[in-house]
């Protein structure tokens, strides 16, 4: 989701000396061609300028660096982030030599187009020379500061640095209301939040967040945008995932109609949205509804990988129901659109060889699902590492089959590296934790051990209490096996 154009376009137009004034013209026109939304004519025009400012023998000074910004800035604005980054890396060449505000906006820009291009480090290390920079000019409350850490904690969470995301975001969430900040800026930064709340299972947060972002569109009369339709999306996600069947529903139907009216039954977040609908009203036990959407899915040519995780949530029904023979054949179509290995395809297509895997497990296939669970793990280790929750559960669901297979070594070894991941997490996922408990406990009852099971259901226990009870499905499970 993009939100915003290349920060502070900071064009030196005041400081331009007049030796040559047929670059100094072209500027002005592609400065002009840019604000009229003609991209092409405008990078003509500044490229041209800048081919005539070196000719002429001009300086490396701020009339270099102009120049170079406004390139910078027309090839964000056309998605050429690649040239665009050339062109603000030879910006900061310049501008190095004195590092003030100027120079610290060079930066968040650069880290603009680092993020774009998927180099999150490089746009947190971006982001963090500026701040510093920043700092000596201004207060913490003030925008160019508040600004910097927004993009910070969104950058760490792109980056699945999930605790310094949420540190950064503790920091600046007093101000953003406070400070006179753009509107993206504000719209990105509770967007994200709400982003992150859903990501650690925090579905209360998130769905404020995704509210208080949807009330800031609103006001701002950008409800026909697709990042409106997009912020629909996750707020319809959030209330699925609290069991707001309705909610959701209603919120995914504005969402498609708005992606719909501006772009039309296609693209990859139109099937996204519609995907996201079949889920929900399967969850809500409305199967004709969700066979009726994934249909008119089906008969679009264009629906691709999204079509496939609608046929792997139609699966998930059919296995719920004991149809496994027509589940396998699903779940075995959804894995044959998978073709790309960008790393969304990737995470999608383990995701359902998990849900195959569990599904082989469930009828007394182990050798089936530890291949396909073990497959799964090493594409998710591939694009997440080896810390991450995702690679957690799949590793929670190894130490179940190898139980239910026997294979006692295998699993009590798969729970021990769990428990020393986890260790090393600031931010412990804390369901995956229960299960991983709740599968050790199981373990050491296959092996026996009784006493340590029970000591282990007696902890998970007492983490329902002090403080607030909660009864939810793990609780129920946790006080149904220590009684048995």
């Amino acid at each position: 989701m993009h939100f915003r154009i290349l920060c502070t376009i900071a064009i030196l137009c005041a400081s331009l000396v007049t030796f040559a004034q047929e670059w100094k013209e072209e500027y002005k026109q592609a400065l002009t061609s840019y604000n009229a939304d003609d991209l092409k004519e405008a990078f003509r025009l500044s490229e041209s300028a800048l081919n005539k400012y070196i000719a002429a023998g001009g300086e490396t000074n701020e009339n270099y660096s102009a120049i170079l910004r406004l390139l910078s800035t027309i090839c964000y604005a056309d998605g050429r982030y690649s040239d665009g980054l050339t062109y603000i890396q030879k910006e900061l060449s310049i501008l190095e030599r004195k590092k003030d505000t100027t120079y610290a906006t060079a930066l968040s820009n650069q880290a603009q187009f680092y993020r774009q291009l998927g180099n999150y480090n490089g746009a947190i290390s971006a982001l963090d020379a500026s701040q510093n920079i920043y700092a000596q000019f201004y207060k913490t409350n003030e925008p160019p500061l508040v600004s910097t850490t927004i993009g910070l904690a969104i950058n760490y969470y792109l980056n699945n640095d999930l605790q310094k995301s949420f540190d950064a975001f503790s920091k600046v969430l007093p101000e953003m209301d406070q400070a006179k900040l753009d509107a993206e800026d504000k719209l990105e930064g509770y967007y994200y939040y709400a982003m992150l709340n859903a990501e650690t299972g925090k579905m209360e947060a998130a769905i404020s967040g995704f509210q208080k972002t949807k009330e800031l569109y609103e006001s701002a009369s950008l409800q026909n945008s697709l990042n409106y339709a997009m912020v629909l999306l996750g707020l319809g996600q959030a209330y699925n995932e609290a069991h707001l069947y309705s909610k959701a529903d209603e919120t995914y139907l504005v969402s498609q109609n708005i992606y719909e009216s501006l772009l039309g039954k296609e693209g990859e977040e139109y099937f996204k949205i519609v995907n996201a609908r079949v889920t929900n009203l399967q969850n809500a036990g409305k199967h004709p509804e969700a066979d009726a959407l994934l249909a008119a899915i089906q008969s679009n040519p264009k629906a691709g990988p999204a079509f496939a995780l609608s046929i792997n949530n139609n699966a998930t029904y059919y296995q719920s129901i004991g149809d496994y023979e027509k589940a396998e054949k699903l779940y075995l179509e959804a894995l044959s659109y998978f073709k790309s290995d960008d790393n969304e395809s990737q995470s999608n297509y383990a995701t359902i060889l998990e849900n195959l895997g569990m599904m082989y497990s469930e009828i007394g296939g182990q050798d089936l699902a530890l291949a396909r669970l073990t497959e799964a793990r090493a594409i998710l280790e591939k694009i997440y590492g080896l810390t991450d929750k995702r690679v957690i559960a799949v590793m929670n669901k190894l130490g179940t089959v190898y139980t239910l297979e026997g294979s006692l070594p295998q699993a009590t070894e798969v729970y021990r590296q769990i428990f020393e991941i986890n260790r090393k997490l600031l931010v412990s996922p804390v369901q995956d934790m229960i299960v991983a408990n709740l599968g050790l406990a199981k373990l050491e009852i296959r092996k026996g051990s009784y006493i340590r099971a029970d000591s282990i259901y007696m902890a998970l226990l007492s983490a329902y209490y002090p403080g607030e009870a909660r009864i939810d499905s793990y609780f129920v499970t946790i006080v149904n096996n220590l009684a048995a």
